[in-house]
């Protein structure tokens, strides 16, 4: 697949297929393919969440899980973005993953909450191999 550049955020009625993981509406995170194969878009990672969020609000077990697994892509491929299927070029008449999901939000949380995450998850992670 070559660089991750994209970590795109996907719902369950959109058109495409080839999804790297899907989250369940209990929160569960499945693997779906693995991140060297392509998938919709190139140089992406796609994560395609259970629910119509065009009729529906984001549970917040699955935007929870949703952070989750940003922050473990994020510890993988620090330079990609985070962004929506509706944001790429060529997919402009769609408005997956719902015009109800907190986009705004979970963009807000990846430039502020999720860097002390990732700096807290460095920190446990440093502890826990040369504490004592």
């Amino acid at each position: 697949m070559g660089e991750v550049k994209y970590i795109l955020i996907h719902h369950e009625k959109c058109p495409r297929e080839a999804f790297h993981y899907r989250i369940q509406s209990d929160g569960t995170q499945v693997a779906l393919l693995p991140e060297q194969h392509r998938g919709q878009h190139p140089y992406s990672i796609g994560i395609v969440l259970d629910g119509n969020f065009d009729q529906e609000k984001v549970p917040t077990g699955i935007l929870e899980s949703l952070k989750n697994l940003v922050l473990k892509l994020k510890l993988k491929y620090p330079d990609a973005k985070i962004g929506a299927h509706r944001q790429i070029r060529g997919d402009k008449n769609t408005s997956c993953p719902g015009r109800l999901f907190p986009l705004r939000d979970v963009l807000t949380w990846s430039r502020t909450g999720l860097l002390k995450e990732r700096d807290e998850f460095i920190v446990q992670d440093i502890e826990s191999q040369y504490g004592p």
